[in-house]
């Protein structure tokens, strides 16, 4: 993970600046940083104790939580939040605080809310509990795995228009100072098919991978013009295949004659039929791997076999 030095603020880093006190860190965590904090919440979401377990009500449906660290009764949990999970949260919310100096800095985030997804999970509106000592400290959101639709609001009511983004896995949503109350939902979660497709790279340019599915369909299509000519000029070879002799009587001549040489015997008068054999289609190549190119370095590829999400949340009571 890069450092708030090496990756000053702007337009560069592809973080978006939302309303006052929300920035969203596309693309922060590495790949293969994020494939560490998976299995590390996978091994502690397994445990029988203070693991994952199931939340289904009219706000959480068909979604999987675990708690880590402090409750909100002042107590704890019985699994602390590790010191891998801590690390990428400060780090998160400084380079947060150096896009947007309104947002305070989240040095010793004591309560982290694990959510687990699937495509037929959902979220609805909410707000985060805020802390009693210091009301504007940030949550920090961290997105793992598939993508999803995340929607917010300033407040309830009509005057408060919703507004949406879509999270990848590596993200990071912040939102901290006046925008600590924001209401907040996800609607919709991407399924593993949409993850594989276009883009299919991350931290890549969409225009590259455009021209990529634009060309593979240009050669798909004239794949399929060739097979639908050869179609209609091979002739027909189920059963006796009739030809006009040159006194309009018909002549049969078996299938078995046209399919043993490439011009079956002509009658005068009548044009040679030529057999046009189609060469054997070729293999379709293998899917290509989800890759994700930053800096050289490529993902891991256990990112294309996620079909969960995971939202680690931050914060401090």
């Amino acid at each position: 993970m890069a450092t708030p030095d090496s990756r000053p603020p702007g337009p560069s880093r592809r973080d978006a600046v939302l309303p006052k006190g929300v920035v969203h860190l596309a693309g922060h965590v590495e790949p293969e940083q994020q494939m560490a904090l998976i299995r590390l919440a996978q091994q502690l979401g397994a445990c029988a104790k203070g693991g994952f377990y199931w939340c289904n009500n009219e706000k959480t449906k068909r979604m999987m939580m675990m708690n880590l660290g402090r409750r909100p009764d002042g107590k704890c949990h019985p699994q602390g939040i590790p010191p891998e999970f801590l690390a990428v949260a400060r780090e998160a919310s400084r380079s947060a605080s150096a896009v947007d100096s309104s947002i305070p800095v989240l040095d010793d985030p004591d309560v982290c809310v694990v959510n687990k997804y699937t495509p037929a999970s959902r979220l609805g509106m909410h707000e985060d509990q805020v802390s009693k000592g210091l009301p504007g400290l940030p949550v920090v959101s961290i997105s793992l795995g598939l993508s999803a639709e995340f929607c917010y609001r300033r407040g309830w009511g009509k005057r408060y228009p919703v507004k949406k983004i879509t999270l990848r896995s590596g993200d990071v949503l912040v939102f901290g100072g006046k925008s600590r109350s924001l209401l907040h939902a996800v609607p919709r979660i991407h399924s593993s098919v949409e993850l594989a497709g276009a883009p299919t790279y991350f931290n890549k340019r969409r225009e590259h991978c455009a021209a990529e599915s634009s060309a593979s369909d240009h050669a798909d299509r004239g794949q399929n013009k060739r097979r639908k000519v050869d179609a209609e000029m091979r002739p027909a070879v189920h059963g006796d295949c009739p030809l006009k002799d040159a006194a309009g009587t018909m002549a049969s001549v078996s299938s078995a004659s046209v399919a043993s040489t490439v011009h079956s015997p002509t009658v005068e008068g009548t044009r040679p039929v030529a057999q046009h054999r189609q060469p054997p289609p070729s293999p379709s190549p293998p899917p290509k791997p989800l890759v994700v190119e930053e800096d050289g370095r490529v993902c891991l590829g256990e990112l294309q076999s996620l079909d969960f999400r995971l939202n680690l949340n931050f914060r401090k009571l």
